[in-house]
């Protein structure tokens, strides 16, 4: 397998073949759609009804081959939405890079009318100051928060800084934005709760137990959900 380092700076960035892949499609990703489904429809209930609304601009970091935008766009329809891969040149054995499974999801949004695209980037390049939206969200599903993942992806460990991530999104605009981050087991959560309030940040935490997402995503431990409604640190 490639290095992060080649996947980034050189056969990464190549495109091997002309056209974008199909949308992935087919039962597991299926599941993995109703998974997300659960997930935004919990943090909804279990924050408030009213959480996200006025959202113009959803961020999602960390978005792989983005199997589940439909949701995103069913959730917030009214917004764009930016997927973000920072090993967005790992590639499959079709020759298609993971940022191309991305483009192909947002392609097919854009096609439906919403407004979607991906970048292949480190989160903390991005120049979020640029955007005229007023108000965005900031998703971060299942960021890496220790080193052991990382090293299991073949990634550097500076990806595991979740801190640096939350500290990026709350200041490089003066807009209103939030952030909402899931998190698998207590371990991790904690390490969340602690980067949160190392930056200052007051945060909802709701948990999604097992039992209700069986069948639905691969692991089995509790899902911690956090909100940040203001995370603006300007």
């Amino acid at each position: 397998m490639l290095t992060f380092e080649l996947r980034t700076r050189i056969f990464g960035r190549v495109r091997l073949r002309r056209q974008l892949p199909r949308p992935v499609s087919g039962e597991r990703f299926e599941r993995e759609r109703d998974f997300y489904n659960l997930l935004l429809t919990r943090a909804r209930a279990d924050f408030a009804a009213t959480a996200f609304d006025g959202v113009d601009e959803v961020y999602d970091i960390g978005c792989r081959n983005w199997s589940y935008a439909p949701v995103l766009a069913e959730a917030f329809p009214n917004a764009r939405l930016l997927g973000v891969e920072v090993d967005g040149g790992r590639r499959y054995w079709n020759l298609h890079r993971r940022i191309d499974a991305a483009a192909s999801q947002a392609r097919e949004l854009a096609q439906a009318g919403f407004e979607a695209a991906v970048i292949h980037n480190d989160f903390r390049q991005l120049r979020l100051d640029q955007s005229t939206a007023a108000s965005a969200l900031f998703c971060f599903f299942y960021p890496f928060v220790s080193e052991h993942p990382c090293r299991k992806w073949g990634l550097p460990t500076r990806f595991s800084d979740f801190h640096a991530l939350v500290v990026h999104a709350g200041t490089s605009s003066a807009r209103r934005c939030q952030v909402l981050s899931v998190h698998q087991g207590e371990w991790e959560a904690e390490i969340a709760r602690r980067d949160y309030e190392r930056a200052g940040l007051s945060f909802r935490e709701t948990v999604i137990q097992p039992s209700l997402f069986k069948g639905l995503w691969p692991n089995e431990y509790p899902m911690h959900v956090f909100l940040v409604a203001d995370a603006r640190l300007r």
